[in-house]
């Protein structure tokens, strides 16, 4: 596994879109989850980490009680790695959804994780034969 994005929570969208493409940041995908009711701006440098901007969409939304800032770390799962029983064994805390489906990464499934610290961790699921999530010259991800 590899890290993939941070997450960070905003409640300006446009403002927080200015301060990372001030550094260097592009927007490589925009969309509306609607199974998190959340609005997705992921900002790329081209560097691999990106950042995953989060903006509370309606009063569903799974953000709407946290500050702005950081929110998570998201790793992205190798084809064939078992996120539940790798993350069982560690000990270290518990994943607590089912697979989401992840509008932002062409429909892969997704599962969050809270540590021992408190701390959220997302995973990206990755089954056998799909292709690991790129941004593409054009700036959409496939």
């Amino acid at each position: 596994m590899r890290i993939h994005h941070v997450g960070v929570v905003t409640s300006n969208m446009d403002r927080s879109i200015t301060i990372y493409e001030k550094l260097g940041y592009r927007k490589a995908v925009d969309v509306i989850d609607p199974f998190q009711n959340n609005r997705i701006v992921m900002m790329d440098r081209g560097e691999g980490v990106m950042i995953e901007l989060i903006w509370p969409a309606n009063e569903q939304s799974t953000v709407r009680n946290f500050s702005d800032g950081y929110h998570h770390l998201c790793y992205e799962m190798e084809p064939g790695e078992d996120v539940g029983q790798g993350f069982k064994r560690l000990r270290i805390g518990k994943i607590f959804t089912e697979p989401i489906t992840a509008p932002a990464f062409d429909g892969r499934k997704v599962v969050f994780a809270c540590l021992l610290d408190g701390s959220f961790i997302e995973f990206i699921l990755c089954e056998e034969g799909e292709k690991k999530n790129e941004v593409r010259n054009d700036g959409r991800s496939h």
